[in-house]
């Protein structure tokens, strides 16, 4: 009797276990789960990022023996380099910088939970309503990257440069510090918060010929573009308030980040005025990437006399725009 109730203690055990892993089984193959993985976050904290070269129809060019890297730089100076590798697929459309004659275009895919692929972060919208047409092909590129590519629209490959970027980041709840690891806030000694990341990129081209070339604005999650002349000057506004706070605390190696979203605007703003203001309206977009590039070197080289001095001639041209809605 004793061994007949040790058999049948036996049996139920083992099909107990048994159901147990069947179950484990099924619910891994479901949840994404491998063997040995348990409760690992689905989620995964990298996201792919794409930098694109596209000619003066914003159309892609080639990249053959080119190289390029991007720099993200987070809140409070922390900073990191990936190298990028090229690849091809589809075209997407991001937020899109000028290069000379040439535009460099920045997707970001962030990461979906089970591995799934991610959305794309676009910047720059609307260029179909500037007239910028994505649809044309056959165009050749200027200057680096001469030779037809494809458009993409309608399946062919073009060329791009990719890699991989965290998604994640650490930033204190109280100053504007983001690290991508965690630990204390540098200033206020509180403990970091793990959070989406968020940063501004620098994209360095490096040709055929060894010379680099530089593409400062883009943002994550994007700023976008205005979308009007009153929104475009509301940006300006808040450029010129930021430029002057960071002037202010002495935080000169800052100002760029302050003052980069003058590209995207100056870009952008002779498609927001009426057909007889446009050509003015292009020079003054012009005028405000030169703002940038001066804010730029000034503050770069720790210059608070001449970074103030780039930033009176960024007031005047502001004023210049305002005087283009009247």
């Amino acid at each position: 009797m004793r061994t007949f109730a040790m058999m049948a203690l036996g049996l139920a055990a083992g099909l107990a276990l048994s159901l147990g892993v069947a179950r484990a089984q099924d619910d891994g193959h479901h949840h994404g789960k491998g063997p040995g993985r348990g409760d690992e976050p689905a989620r995964t904290a990298t996201g792919e990022v794409r930098v694109y070269l596209l000619d003066g129809h914003k159309q892609p060019v080639s990249i053959e023996g080119m190289s390029a890297t991007i720099t993200l730089e987070l809140a409070g100076g922390a900073r990191k380099t990936v190298n990028l590798a090229p690849a091809r697929g589809d075209l997407d459309h991001g937020q899109t910088l000028p290069l000379g004659e040439q535009f460099v275009s920045l997707v970001v895919k962030k990461p979906h939970a089970h591995g799934e692929e991610g959305d794309d972060e676009h910047g720059e919208e609307g260029h179909e309503e500037h007239g910028e047409g994505h649809g044309e092909e056959g165009h050749e590129g200027h200057g680096e990257g001469h030779g037809e590519e494809g458009h993409g629209e309608h399946g062919a490959e073009v060329a791009f440069f990719q890699g991989d970027i965290p998604m994640d980041a650490y930033a204190c709840p109280m100053c504007d510090v983001m690290t991508e690891g965690p630990g204390d806030c540098p200033k206020c000694h509180m403990a970091m918060k793990k959070g989406p990341i968020s940063f501004n990129a620098v994209v360095v081209l490096r040709g055929r010929d060894g010379r680099s070339r530089n593409v400062r604005g883009f943002k994550y999650p994007t700023m976008l573009a205005p979308t009007s002349l009153a929104e475009a000057i509301e940006q300006l506004d808040a450029v010129a308030a930021a430029v002057d706070e960071k002037v202010g605390a002495g935080s000169l190696d800052e100002v760029h980040l302050a003052a980069e979203h003058l590209t995207v605007i100056g870009e952008t703003l002779p498609g927001l005025v009426a057909v007889a203001s446009r050509h003015k309206a292009d020079a003054l977009g012009q005028k405000l990437r030169t703002h940038f590039d001066e804010l730029d070197e000034a503050g770069d080289a720790g210059d608070a006399a001449k970074t103030r001095a780039a930033l009176d001639r960024l007031r005047a041209t502001i004023t210049e725009i305002k005087r283009l809605g009247r």
